[in-house]
């Protein structure tokens, strides 16, 4: 089964135009993101559900170009970070219930973030600040700290997320 839509709206959250393959069997059920519009970027991926014992899932995402200010405002009300993103993820897990299955997920990914800005503080003011005992005031900066790239690479192994190359440049 081949859907197409011009756009979906959710309360706080909306895409523009995507294409997806559903597959539906007895035992397997898969959804296929051949192309999928988000906020300035777009997405791929797919996802599998195995029904027999015990649940199957595994799931990946190519993410690339998402304004994440948007995204993340609609999806968890966090207003502190800006920029373009990219995410890649592969994940697969089994069990018989959510805690099990959560607790057996394992993949890899990868988090980049382009021009963007820690909305909020302004570190090299606060750190011009102490340096000067006080003297020069931040609170006449712009509180945001901007950085050229943000990112790392990840790996999930029983349900934890591990990070050992997380960097940010900034100027």
């Amino acid at each position: 089964l081949e859907l197409v839509m011009s756009s979906l709206r959710e309360t706080t959250l909306e895409t523009g135009p995507g294409r997806f393959h559903v597959e539906a069997g007895t035992d397997r059920t898969s959804l296929e993101i051949a192309e999928l519009a988000l906020y300035g970027g777009g997405a791929t991926g797919g996802a599998a559900l195995s029904s027999q014992a015990p649940l199957k899932v595994d799931a990946r995402l190519d993410a690339t170009g998402i304004e994440l200010l948007p995204v993340l405002r609609g999806a968890a009300g966090v207003e502190y970070l800006e920029g373009t993103g990219n995410l890649k993820l592969a994940i697969e897990g089994q069990g018989d219930s959510v805690a099990a299955l959560v607790e057996s997920l394992a993949g890899d990914g990868a988090l980049l973030v382009r021009d963007g800005a820690i909305l909020g503080i302004n570190i090299a003011a606060t750190i011009r600040q102490v340096m000067t005992l006080g003297v020069e005031s931040a609170a006449e900066q712009p509180q945001r700290t901007d950085f050229a790239e943000a990112g790392g690479t990840f790996t999930i192994e029983k349900g934890i997320v591990q990070n050992d190359d997380l960097s940010l440049r900034a100027p």
